[in-house]
């Protein structure tokens, strides 16, 4: 987390501290941010500060000792020195950024949120303190205030990118997916054809029954660059939907990009069966998903499956028995194997059962 988030304090600090970039001349800042980079919070601590006292206060200063001390695992002092920065540039995104990472790492949304609320009392409104205040609020479950914030801040500026997408969340969890969509299309607006927000604006539409909708964003979401993972998780989203069709197109997809990608064969593998065609083409899928991972019960689960369609019986029944030796008892599918276990029972010969 740290070092996903030095490197906008480097270029920060670099630029604020030689803006000709004239001879170079490495400063208290830029040595921070480098001992940031290779995890020495001690030192990046040390040289955060003395940049502090002998460069002068700035935002960006401070989050460099923000982000040592949360390396150090100092997050009290961090969520100190990070409100005091945002007290002094209520604007800076980087600064909103790093104390809600410091929260989920810290677990401080209480504490974030009390000293957020008093900053909200003396400032002006602010979209960015409004809009991370009410991410705090939604991770506390109070949704009804998080919902009025992220309203507030879209009144203070319209255009504010997180806040549409906070709000978005925010109603898709309730259901109200016409608001979801509307947040999202504004979204869109200000990051036009930003995959992540296409796909999950495919996925509100798919929860409308606005099939041709969700096609067009699924389809957006995946032009240009595109890793397996997007696709499969369409393919997801049209299972859950029971639109197989759908499903098989985007898990192909999947392979096709990552031939090595198991959950997709397997899932690919489980939808064949569920409709109970190619079932031949669907058992090498299975196959090569457990050549990658050959002691996953799901994995072995839809090998069983697919031999018992196919009336191999004893084998499936030593299938789906292995699968449930490795599964431990109080997972969530001990329950669905054992039937599973049973159902293939049933099926061997009486002698075969022996």
């Amino acid at each position: 987390m740290i070092r996903s988030l030095f490197c906008c304090a480097l270029i920060a600090a670099f630029v604020i501290d030689n803006p000709h970039c004239g001879r170079y001349e490495i400063n208290r800042s830029q040595l921070a941010a480098m001992y940031l980079e290779s995890g020495n919070y001690d030192r990046a601590l040390r040289e955060g500060q003395r940049a502090l006292r002998e460069d002068g206060e700035s935002a960006q200063r401070r989050l460099l000792v923000a982000l040592a001390h949360m390396g150090r695992g100092e997050h009290g002092q961090a969520l100190e020195v990070l409100i005091d920065a945002i007290e002094r540039a209520p604007d800076s995104e980087e600064l909103y950024s790093a104390l809600r990472s410091l929260c989920r790492e810290g677990a401080l949304y209480e504490r974030a949120g009390i000293a957020l609320r008093a900053l909200r009392a003396e400032m002006p409104p602010n979209a960015e303190l409004l809009a991370t205040l009410a991410w705090i609020e939604s991770r506390l479950d109070h949704s009804e205030r998080a919902a009025a914030l992220l309203d507030s801040a879209i009144e203070v500026d319209s255009d504010h990118l997180f806040t549409r997408i906070e709000r978005s969340q925010l109603a898709i969890e309730s259901g109200d997916f016409l608001r979801a969509e509307s947040e999202l299309q504004a979204a869109l607006r200000l990051e036009p054809n930003e995959p992540r927000l296409l796909l999950t604006l495919g996925e509100v539409q798919l929860r409308q029954d606005r099939f041709s909708a969700a096609d067009s964003s699924f389809r957006g979401a995946m032009r240009g660059e595109w890793k397996a993972n997007v696709a499969a998780h369409i393919a997801q989203l049209y299972a859950e939907e029971d639109l197989p069709v759908r499903a098989i197109e985007y898990y192909e997809r999947a392979i096709a990009r990552d031939p090595e990608d198991a959950s997709s064969l397997n899932n690919l593998a489980w939808t064949y069966a569920e409709e109970g065609i190619l079932l031949e083409h669907a058992t090498n899928l299975s196959l090569r998903s457990l050549q990658i991972d050959g002691e996953n019960p799901i994995y072995l689960d839809t090998y069983a499956e697919l031999l018992y369609l196919q009336g191999r019986h004893v084998r499936a029944f030593a299938v789906i028995r292995r699968a449930l030796e490795l599964e431990e008892q109080d997972s969530e599918h001990w329950t669905y194997l054992r039937a599973q276990y049973d159902k293939m029972q049933s099926a061997l010969s009486p002698r075969a059962r022996l």
